[in-house]
């Protein structure tokens, strides 16, 4: 099995040093990231998504909210990403909202790489504030999503965290694997 880690390409890889460890449980999804290393996070006009702030496991987070609507994405074809084409991906990730109304969305896209600029093939998102409950306290959040039948192994598949709130929202250990 594959495993790819997702991460900003940023130089924060010099002080954060790579994850070689695989023993939490994203271990065993073909996709995985505590945004402890790098590969995949692909940082969008050098977002100021990557934070120190809190973190469920290590020391680094995905951040979105005031300052930075939208965190950094990892992006990779699906043939990349996953050892055989899925009809059906979990994802999961651990998540903190800052405050009782903040507002937070995991956004899921697969698009045609032949047709960049044209609507997705699927858009998704998970919304935060419905799944998590408590405030300030990390829950995990998971969810299925079948992809549609037009998507190819050349498909882009695209992940990243909608903050549309001024309060800030965390993502971390992001799992996907097929289903």
């Amino acid at each position: 099995m594959k495993i790819y880690y997702l991460f900003p390409a940023l130089v924060i890889s010099a002080l954060a040093g790579c994850r070689s460890d695989n023993s939490t449980t994203g271990s065993h999804a073909a996709v995985y990231n505590d945004f402890e290393s790098m590969s995949g996070w692909v940082p969008d006009a050098q977002l100021p998504s990557l934070s120190r702030d809190v973190a469920h496991s290590g020391h680094y987070s995905l951040r979105a909210g005031a300052g930075a609507e939208y965190s950094m994405s990892f992006k990779k074809p699906l043939h990349q990403a996953f050892d055989t084409q899925p009809t059906k991906i979990k994802i999961s990730v651990w998540a903190l909202l800052s405050t009782p109304e903040a507002k937070g969305t995991l956004v899921l896209t697969i698009t045609n790489p032949n047709t960049p600029d044209a609507k997705p093939l699927l858009w998704t998102g998970v919304n935060l504030f419905e799944a998590v409950k408590v405030p300030n306290k990390w829950t995990e959040v998971s969810q299925t999503i079948e992809l549609p039948a037009t998507a190819t192994p050349e498909s882009i598949i695209t992940v990243y965290l909608w903050g549309n709130t001024q309060q800030p929202v965390y993502i971390d250990d992001i799992a996907m694997k097929s289903e």
